[in-house]
Parts: C-alpha cells; structure tokens; sequence
C-alpha cells in the first residue's frame, strides 16, 4: 500500500509529528506532499526537504516539499464592510480558515504519483494510538476521520485536523480552499453582519464550511476508532491562538 501524506500552512511541526510517524503502520512507503509558508523556519524548498529529511522515520519519504510566501487572500463578496483583521475578529477568523483552507489545497495539488490512500496530517498532531492502515475497507469508508475534536453541525460534525481516504475522496476533501469564498457566505449569509465574532457559535468556521459542502454533495465522514490530539507537546512556536500551551521544540531544529 503507497500513501500520500498531506500538510499546509505554517511548519508546526513538534514532537507529535514523530509520534504519528511511529503510530502508522501497514503500508510500504508513505511520501509526504507539503507546501509550506515561507518563514524563519526555511526560506526555500531545499531548507525544507533538509529539516524533514532528517526526522524521517523508515518507510516515510519526501514527495515533494514547496516553501513558497502566504498567498494573497481571497475575500467573499460583502468582506469590504467589515473592520480590518485584529485577533479574534470575524476578519480575522476569516482569513484564518482561507489559510488553513488553502494551505491543504496547495498541498493536494503536489501530488503527481498514483496512491492507494491520501493523509491529510498536521505537523502538531498525532493519532491518539498505533493505526494500521490495513484494518480498515476505504471501499466501504472512503473518508475516515477521528472519532474526537469534532465540531461544526450538530448533524454533521466534521475533525478539520485529521482525515485518510482514498485519492478521490480526499480530494474533495482538500479542495475547500478553491471554494472558499464562495461557501463563506453559502453557508451563512450574515457572516459579515458584525465586525466583532463569538468564535464559537459562527456558521462560517471551516468546520461548518466542510459540513456544509459535504451535505451539498453527499459525502459522507466516517468515524474512525481512534483520536487525533493537538499540542501534546505544547503549541508550535507558528501557532497563533492556544497562548496557554508553552512553546514545544521542534524535532526538526535539533
């Protein structure tokens, strides 16, 4: 069995990216796919390749890594009458979840080999125990998702941290991001009725955004038996909420 292993975004990378790679098992070579935003962390691909060739365990290759810089963002129509981004505001979260969103996009679409599954991971996460790959049907669940860490609708809560799949099914997954400022106010159409936003209860957040497109097409999330935790460690010096969580080190500077 060949798996892509997918990631985006900010390197978070942590002491939990190396228990994921010792807790997944059941295949013959997993390759990671990866575009990265250009930080202090590397400045350019071969920075990147270096920093995670080095932590590898056996079996894990690299697929191809692109450090490119954060893309300009893409603003859903009625954006302009909100005040500027400032941390926990609804712009704020809005171009949050675009990152987030487009980050995996971009990552997917680096994927120029035929795979039997598709993982999308994050670098400062790990599943909860060991997950052999040949447990499950992808037949019967072509898209599985932690049993944990879910939220969005009541009816249709969805883990936007962990996912495995089979190419198909993981690429309606991932792309969200090209979609996404057109679901922002599909999904709700007063997303941009106040400046100031209880992050808890919006219908925008990328949770509801994959719920919602998920209904709209009929796609199904299976949950899996296992979990997936964040910040076991404590958080990525790049994460930009969970300030109670000391900064971890990062296996990939040592």
């Amino acid at each position: 069995m060949r798996v892509a292993l997918v990631y985006g975004g900010q390197p978070r990378f942590t002491y939990d990216f190396i228990d994921f790679m010792n807790r997944l098992t059941g295949f013959e070579s997993a390759d990671f796919y990866m575009t990265l935003w250009r930080s202090a962390w590397a400045t350019n691909d071969e920075q990147a390749v270096a920093k995670i060739s080095k932590v590898l365990k056996p079996n894990f290759r690299i697929g191809r890594i692109k450090v490119i810089d954060a893309p300009q963002v893409e603003y859903a129509v009625g954006a302009e009458k909100l005040q500027p981004a400032k941390p926990q505001n609804t712009l704020w979260w809005y171009e949050r979840g675009f990152y987030q969103a487009i980050g995996t996009s971009l990552a997917f679409d680096l994927i120029d080999q035929q795979y039997d599954l598709v993982i999308k991971f994050r670098g400062d996460g790990s599943v909860d125990r060991g997950v052999d790959l040949r447990r499950y049907d992808f037949s019967k669940t072509p898209l599985l998702q932690p049993s944990n860490g879910q939220s969005g609708y009541s009816d249709y809560k969805i883990n936007d941290q962990f996912a495995i799949g089979t190419p198909e099914a993981m690429k309606f997954y991932c792309d969200l991001g090209k979609e996404y400022k057109e679901l922002v106010p599909a999904s709700d159409p007063e997303w941009n009725k106040s400046s100031e936003l209880d992050a808890w209860h919006w219908r925008f957040g990328i949770d509801f955004l994959m719920g919602y497109r998920a209904k709209l097409h009929g796609v199904v999330y299976h949950n899996a038996d296992f979990g997936y935790n964040l910040n076991t460690y404590g958080r990525s010096q790049f994460t930009d909420k969970h300030y109670h969580h000391a900064v971890a080190k990062d296996p990939t500077e040592e």
